[in-house]
């Protein structure tokens, strides 16, 4: 995510951002088919467009403090994209915390949010 940041406002961003969802992807074997090929490239978005939406999903902010997951299970029955589960990560990483003390379990009824709930989460096969 940081290398996209860094590059957001090249013109060929969205080629670059397809190339890492592919690597990401290839990388990992329970993602096989939850990315398009080539989604950004086909779009045509306007790089500083494409850009701007990129630095707003660098600053969205997340409720996972509240939870203050330590350790233990995380269960959202409603996980959407699995957004707080990677919240959830960061604040344990951010507290010294090991991320292998907790677990994560959700459940998604859309299949298209459940690949990106997959996609997201540090541990995907915890998605029922």
């Amino acid at each position: 995510w940081s290398t996209i940041q860094k590059q957001a406002k090249q013109d060929d961003i969205a080629v670059k951002i397809d190339t890492a969802l592919h690597s990401v992807e290839k990388n990992n074997p329970a993602l096989k088919g939850a990315l398009p090929d080539n989604y950004f490239s086909r779009l045509g978005i306007d790089v500083s467009k494409l850009a701007a939406l990129i630095d707003s999903i660098n600053n969205i902010d997340t409720i996972a403090e509240m939870i203050e997951p330590h350790s233990g299970k995380i269960y959202d029955p409603c996980c959407g994209s699995g957004g707080m589960f990677v919240q959830s990560v960061k604040f344990v990483e951010n507290h010294q915390g090991n991320k292998k003390d907790i677990s994560i379990y959700g459940q998604e009824q859309t299949g298209t949010t459940y690949k990106l709930a997959k996609m997201n989460s540090c541990r995907p096969h915890d998605l029922r």
